[in-house]
């Protein structure tokens, strides 16, 4: 099996909590994997309410973990003058996308204000954006290569019973 990328599609976040006392500039850090975070473009201007324009920042979906059931965590930061904090986060079950994309077809699920769980456990706030799991030529290649011997195995299996037929015809006397 091989490794799958994941396109996150940055939209947009509202309402965020305000987490430094100067300007915030919000940016995005996604992973399944913790070891490898992927940060996201900041915002400079729109502060707790911060818009991306649908850039998308890749996330590597390697070929080991992809039976396990997997998360996507999407981390708010706030970097503000002095100090950087968490603002809140988004945790996205993958399952479901996995499964429509599970024979190596491209797979897509858009999230509309989703909301946004702070530190503290509470909601607040919400992130849009979109979720688009590649094409693994790869694996679709295998498939097709899988259909194509296919119809070969059953003629192969039509002419043996048909030979063991023929066969056990001409031993029966008439």
């Amino acid at each position: 099996m091989a490794d799958r990328k994941l396109d996150v599609k940055l939209i947009s976040a509202k309402d965020l909590k305000k987490v430094n006392k100067s300007k915030m500039h919000v940016y995005v850090v996604a992973w399944v994997d913790p070891i490898v975070r992927v940060h996201g473009p900041v915002d400079k201007t729109n502060g707790c309410n911060p818009v991306w324009d649908e850039t998308t920042i890749t996330v590597t979906l390697e070929a080991r973990a992809l039976a396990a059931n997997m998360k996507l965590n999407i981390e708010l930061v706030g970097q503000g003058f002095l100090s950087t904090k968490p603002i809140g986060y988004v945790v996205i079950d993958l399952t479901e996308l996995m499964q429509e994309g599970a024979t190596g077809a491209a797979a897509t699920a858009q999230f509309l204000a989703h909301e946004v769980t702070l530190p503290t456990g509470e909601l607040q706030g919400n992130i849009s954006f979109e979720l688009h799991l590649q094409e693994c030529p790869s694996m679709l290649a295998a498939q097709a290569a899988q259909a194509a011997q296919e119809p070969t195995q059953e003629t192969a299996q039509k002419s043996a019973q048909e030979t063991s037929q023929e066969t056990a015809q001409e031993i029966t006397p008439a």
